[in-house]
């Protein structure tokens, strides 16, 4: 479209799009230096707080100047893109709202091809339009002034951050210039290979010189080479070189020293350290009694063991020893046989309680200093403990149920059986053994007990209990005998009669009477049974004579429980 309001409508444009423009590249170049500002404030403040190697901080420097640049030239990409004729005129509707959206639709008129009679009318509506208002409105001298203030005050901090950060930024830029053309400089190291006495301190000097012999401030690194990563050292500046100080020197190291480019030749500080105990190894062999495998103990020391016991120890030092001896807490000295350049092995029997420590000598005459106690005791071989868990209590059955008892048995050392003892009151007492896994320090066992294999009627009652025993010791062994059998509580199966035959005979109205007899008839039987079984365990640790008293009791007991279960 080419007549005259068109050309108006485009010029009026295209003045906003200049007054536009300048803010947006004002504040874009504002954007560029403070982006800038922050790159070098980073390498600035990187290179003063955190003093980093020179590796780390060239790569910090370069990331903060990277990222400055791409965000510099984000920045400018976005500028170089001038906003159309649409974008403009929507700026303008936006500005100057009484336009009514006339302007948006007249330059997107003014773009199409052939226009038409309507159109024409449009894009004259809208050049009398603009010419009504002020376009200063739209991009304000206000908006253009503190663009230029903002963009002024961009270059100052620009340049009051290279002033101000001159001296970190140029250590930073020689650094770099080192690394990259190092030639006709020389890094020296004192004191190079050097031998001292453990606990001494250490003082390492390093000077990095240009072919003129100025000294060159780049801070070196003295990387400890001890074990698998290295460890770094800052070195502070101190006259025309750098120091590192170890304050105390308790073990061989290899260091070198880098600075820029440099690297110096790997140096050995030898520390003549006396011998250290790094850990003890232990091989139990243990009296037959326990039942126990030979085990190992890696990285132990103290010994807990059954009395009797042979602990053979292994010492591993952090060097090779030439002597050395197992010292007791009672005086005696058990010597050290060699087992190896830094092993060392004797041989004790657990006796009693005590302690011990050890001694070694390193080919320089050098005693360990550590004077660690190791104890020793002899532990005692307590009983077995056994339960019942299932039923886990009292229970009434017919003559023909069958029962599952469920048995578990604990030792400190091996369980060597475990039985399930029962009785019907007034008759002798039966065993039914468990099988039991060899050399089982912990067993859980299980039986079915079948009540019609008994002969019982209603009104019987049959008590049990769990035994467990572990390997036996003799009790004049000297060795602490105690019991070696446990047995679990007392339980009780009272025998009822089916449920059935009972409502029935009920219903006969026969029972009734003799029914309440035999509740009565079960709770003596189970008092006649319990007062049993309290003499039974009261008998145990007792003389002869007392023993054969109270087995005196338990007959008059059993006697009198079958006799009134005769009378039934």
């Amino acid at each position: 479209m080419a007549d005259g309001n068109g050309a108006e409508l485009r010029f009026a444009l295209a003045r906003v799009r200049r007054r536009w423009l300048a803010a947006r590249w004002l504040h874009g170049l504002a954007r560029v230096a403070g982006g800038v500002c922050v790159g070098l404030l980073a390498v600035s403040g990187t290179e003063l707080l955190l003093a980093p190697p020179d590796v780390p901080l060239l790569a910090a420097a370069a990331a903060a100047l990277a990222a400055a640049l791409a965000f510099s030239a984000l920045v400018l990409w976005r500028l170089g893109r001038p906003p159309s004729d649409e974008r403009v005129a929507r700026l303008v509707e936006e500005r100057c709202p009484e336009l009514e959206d006339r302007v948006a639709s007249a330059a997107a008129l003014a773009a199409a091809r052939p226009a038409t009679g309507f159109e024409e009318l449009v894009v004259a509506d809208a050049a009398d339009r603009l010419r009504r208002i002020d376009l200063a409105r739209v991009v304000t001298p206000a908006r253009l002034r503190r663009a230029v203030t903002r963009g002024a005050l961009a270059l100052a901090a620009l340049v009051a951050v290279v002033a101000l950060g001159s001296t970190p930024l140029g250590r930073v830029a020689r650094t770099a210039w080192l690394h990259a053309s190092p030639a006709g400089a020389e890094l020296a190291v004192e004191p190079g290979d050097f031998r001292l006495v453990a606990g001494q301190p250490l003082r390492v000097r390093a000077r990095f010189e240009d072919g003129g012999g100025a000294a060159v401030r780049t801070p070196p690194v003295l990387s400890v080479l001890d074990g698998m990563a290295p460890r770094d050292v800052r070195m502070r500046p101190s006259g025309d070189g750098y120091v590192a100080e170890f304050p105390s020197v308790t073990r061989s190291f290899r260091y070198r020293v880098g600075a820029a480019a440099f690297t110096s030749p790997d140096y050995l500080v030898e520390a003549l350290s006396p011998p250290r105990v790094m850990r003890i190894d232990v091989e139990y062999v243990y009296p037959s009694f326990t039942g126990l495998a030979p085990r190992s103990e890696e990285d132990g020391g103290d010994l807990f063991a059954p009395a009797g016991t042979v602990a053979r120890l292994v010492v591993h030092t952090d060097k090779p020893v030439v002597d050395g001896a197992l010292v007791l807490s009672d005086g005696r000295r058990v010597a050290l046989a060699g087992a190896g350049a830094a092993r060392r092995a004797a041989t004790l029997v657990v006796e009693g309680d005590g302690r011990y420590r050890v001694r070694v000598v390193d080919a320089h005459g050098l005693s360990n200093r550590d004077t660690a106690d190791y104890l020793i005791r002899a532990t005692a071989d307590r009983p077995p403990a056994v339960r019942v868990l299932r039923p886990g209590g009292d229970r009434e059955v017919t003559p023909l149920e069958e029962v599952t008892i469920e048995v578990r048995a604990d030792d400190d050392h091996a369980v060597e059986r475990v039985e399930l003892t029962y009785t019907v009151v007034g008759r002798p007492e039966r065993t039914l053994p468990f099988d039991v896994p060899e050399g089982a320090s912990a067993v859980t066992a299980v039986r079915t007990f079948f009540v019609e294999d008994l002969a019982v009627e209603p009104g019987d009652v049959v008590t049990y209990f769990a035994r467990a025993r572990d390997f036996a010791r003799a009790r004049d062994s000297g060795l602490g005998g105690v019991s070696t059998e446990a047995r679990s509580d007392l339980y009780f199966l009272e025998i009822r009669p089916f449920d059935n035959e009972f409502e029935e005979a009920l219903s006969q109205g026969g029972l009734g009477p003799q029914a309440a007899e035999i509740g009565r008839l079960v709770a003596l039987q189970k008092q006649i049974v319990v007062a049993t079984w309290r003499l039974d365990q009261e008998a145990a640790g007792r003389s002869d004579d007392d023993v054969r008293a109270v087995a005196e009791v338990q007959g008059d007991v059993r006697d009198t429980a079958a006799a009134a279960v005769g009378a039934m």
